[in-house]
């Protein structure tokens, strides 16, 4: 099995990630309006939309899907989705979420998302639905997608030959300190997410890529973790 390079796409307060192997996969399209950005970033990347062999969605929060309006009807390739998330895909509605402390509830002043489950998109259906690992070979790319719930119940995690990790919002990188651990602003079962968080760090990551702050090591990781944040 050979390697793959990740390539974090900064959208704002989130990114997303080009994996590139032998083929280029997507991980998550930001927000609603990110369209523009990731469409510039992709073409400095020397590749497209059209040239993605899958899209990953690593769960049904909107700043992970709300892209997927504008990029669509560009792409040449399926929307992957744990079936436990699917649902908000097709009816473009924001998973209903409680943020979690003062913190979040001060970003979504700047940044506010509609969190009453009201439609925010046009309904997409996706073409992959992810039960059990998803062999990420058949995209050209050495890995697999695995459910790690607990940020949602539909989370899921990006695993490389390699030994690198997409983890979305399993965990995070601190305000101002991107490479110290965090637990999630939103968790909707944190026993499970740190069941989730256990798994990924039994597989001795090399390294674990979030999508708020990091990357982070595995290591600072594990002592946070292990002393439950």
């Amino acid at each position: 099995m050979g390697s793959a390079d990740i390539i974090p796409i900064g959208l704002g307060f989130v990114r997303a990630f080009l994996v590139r192997g032998r083929r280029d996969l997507l991980v998550d399209t930001g927000t609603p309006g990110s369209a523009p950005r990731l469409r510039a970033a992709l073409a400095r990347l020397g590749t497209g939309l059209e040239r993605l062999s899958l899209v990953v969605t690593t769960h049904g929060h909107l700043d992970h899907f709300g892209g997927l309006g504008g990029i669509a009807g560009s792409l040449g390739c399926p929307v992957a989705v744990h079936r436990a998330d699917a649902d908000v895909l097709r009816t473009g509605r924001q998973r209903p979420f409680t943020p979690v402390g003062p913190l979040l509830t001060a970003i979504l002043r700047v940044a506010p998302v509609p969190r009453d489950g009201g439609a925010v998109l046009p309904g997409f259906e996706p073409g992959v639905l992810v039960d059990g690992p998803l062999d990420l070979a058949p995209y050209g790319v050495d890995g697999t997608v695995e459910s790690t719930p607990g940020h949602t119940a539909g989370s899921v995690s990006v695993f490389l030959a390699g030994g690198e990790v997409i983890v979305g919002d399993a965990l995070r990188g601190a305000i101002g300190l991107p490479a110290s651990p965090r637990w999630p602003f939103v968790v909707e079962d944190f026993e499970e997410n740190r069941r989730s968080v256990a798994r990924v760090l039994g597989r001795r990551p090399s390294r674990i890529w979030t999508s708020h702050g990091g990357p982070l090591d595995a290591a600072a990781a594990g002592r946070f973790a292990g002393h439950g944040g």
